[in-house]
């Protein structure tokens, strides 16, 4: 009898640390960040490029890209894509639980067919707002209501708010008073300037802009040029800017500047010098600055004898910076470039193509904390050469990506549940337009179409590597691991009552 009480007790302490060592184990896969599918919101025929995303604060994700209406797409060995003549516009729809089709919302001037780098944001007021570069024209604006953004007649046709003969970048941002701010570099322009970054602003939702401020330093005499300008805002109603120095014929970057505005973007400090080509070294490129809190200011660029990342953070609003500290290891590659997302929680959110292996990376850089390891999120080869990535937050956990394909000039969406807090989307919408009918006519066909046909993840999309639970939901997989230790448990205690009744 005493050596039967004993067995039944290992047997029932081994089950209680299974337990507890199941219900750990589920805790650790709560704690990870369960990836979706790859999706092909474009489903073109012909190349599209430059993707943006924008999300607002009822819980939308919005997209826009550029593409070439009747174009070819590429085809070995690697024709490159062709410049879009259109933007297109998709969202996603909660209620059919889908992407919306592609709707063309903008068609270029017939002289000017070239429309590149749009830049996309949701106002407070239900307003989307849009700039990209007409190559051949200067720099474009285009809003529309948020709820009928998918019909064509609801974007409104302005004059260029900037003439300029090309238009590397720019970058949009939407204050806390509603004011536009758009960050760009210029090519060539009528009132001079060439080859420097640009700034403008706009006080009524774009009715108007400001005369164009130049915020870099570069000699219009010289074959020089400030490019792919990155801006951020902090919570004392400053701006921040960083931008590329490059010189032929490699146009790759080779320094690094910053400069800020204290008010607004009314003025501007000079130019600094942050970062720059070492001894043997080959890049200085794409920087991404960042603001998250208490003064704290971040930028990630492309450095080294090969294209790594290095980091530098101010700890207070820009006066100052720390050392370059390389991050990521050994990890290298630049298409076009990274993306970096601050989240209300003082956290960073960083998304590029890396190799090796090649694939999509994703880390993150905690309050007070260090950068965590790069983890490859998308790592199947026919999503691996995706560029130029943007990311967007929604709901404070809802990490939205979306990136074009470099060989098959599709644009593609994914995203990630974060560890934050979730935040409930506002409960009132701004007010519907007459113009309306129309979306909901395209919702109503949409629905009707078979699931098939609808814009859903393909049966065979990947997943991340580290997601072995990807198909199931964090509580279902509780669930799966508290079960059968549970019942074992339920069949050893009947076992030990029939035990005891028979001695």
């Amino acid at each position: 009898m005493s050596n039967s009480v004993f067995s039944i007790n290992r047997v029932v302490s081994a089950l209680f640390i299974a337990a507890a060592i199941a219900i750990f184990g589920v805790r650790q896969v709560e704690s990870q960040n369960f990836w979706t599918p790859v999706v092909d919101i474009s489903q073109t025929e012909s190349s599209a490029t430059w993707p943006t995303i924008a999300t607002d604060q009822w819980g939308g994700v919005h997209v826009v890209w550029a593409q070439k209406f009747g174009g070819k797409l590429p085809s070995p060995p690697r024709r490159p894509l062709e410049l879009g003549d259109t933007l297109y516009y998709s969202r996603w729809d909660d209620e059919i639980n889908a992407w919306t089709p592609p709707a063309d919302i903008i068609i270029a001037d017939q002289d000017a067919p070239h429309l590149v780098h749009p830049s996309l944001k949701v106002g407070d007021d239900g307003m989307i707002y849009a700039v990209w570069s007409d190559i051949k024209i200067g720099l474009r604006f285009s809003r529309s209501p948020m709820t009928t953004a998918a019909n064509t007649r609801s974007w409104e046709q302005f004059e260029p708010i900037v003439e300029a003969q090309g238009v590397d970048r720019s970058h949009l941002y939407i204050d806390d008073d509603g004011s536009l701010h758009v960050l760009y570099s210029r090519v060539a322009s009528s009132d001079g300037g060439d080859g420097n970054v640009a700034y403008i602003r706009s006080d009524n939702q774009g009715d108007t802009w400001s005369r164009p401020r130049i915020v870099s330093a570069v000699n219009s005499d010289l074959p020089v040029a400030s490019l792919k300008p990155r801006m951020a805002f902090d919570d004392r109603g400053g701006v921040h800017a960083v931008w590329v120095e490059a010189t032929p014929p490699r146009w790759l970057g080779e320094k690094i500047y910053y400069a800020s505005s204290p008010d607004g973007g009314d003025t501007w400090t000079l130019p600094a010098l942050i970062g720059q080509l070492k001894a043997g070294e080959k890049w200085a490129e794409a920087p991404n600055i960042e603001f998250t809190r208490n003064g704290k200011l971040h930028l990630v660029y492309t450095c080294g004898v090969t294209p790594n990342r290095c980091y530098r953070v101010s700890n207070n609003y820009g006066q100052t910076w720390s050392v370059r500290e390389r991050v990521f290891g050994d990890m290298e590659s630049l298409a076009g470039w990274d993306s970096m997302v601050a989240d209300e929680e003082g956290n960073l959110h960083f998304i590029a193509q890396l190799r090796s292996p090649e694939g999509i990376y994703y880390s993150t850089l905690p309050e007070g904390g260090e950068w965590n390891p790069v983890v490859r999120v998308v790592d199947a080869p026919k999503y691996a050469q995706a560029h130029f990535p943007e990311a967007s937050l929604v709901l404070g956990n809802q990490l939205h990506v979306v990136m074009q394909n470099e060989g098959i000039g599709d644009i593609w969406h994914f995203q990630v549940e974060t560890a934050n807090r979730p935040v409930p989307p506002s409960e009132l919408l701004p007010e519907r337009s007459q113009t309306d009918e129309s979306e909901d006519s395209t919702a109503d066909a949409l629905a009707e179409l078979p699931v098939d046909e609808r814009l859903q993840p393909p049966e065979d999309a990947d997943w991340s590597e580290n997601n072995s639970m990807a198909g199931l939901n964090q509580q279902s997989a509780l669930w799966l691991g508290i079960l059968p230790v549970a019942l074992l448990m339920i069949g050893v205690i009947f076992y030990v009552q029939n035990r005891r009744r028979r001695y």
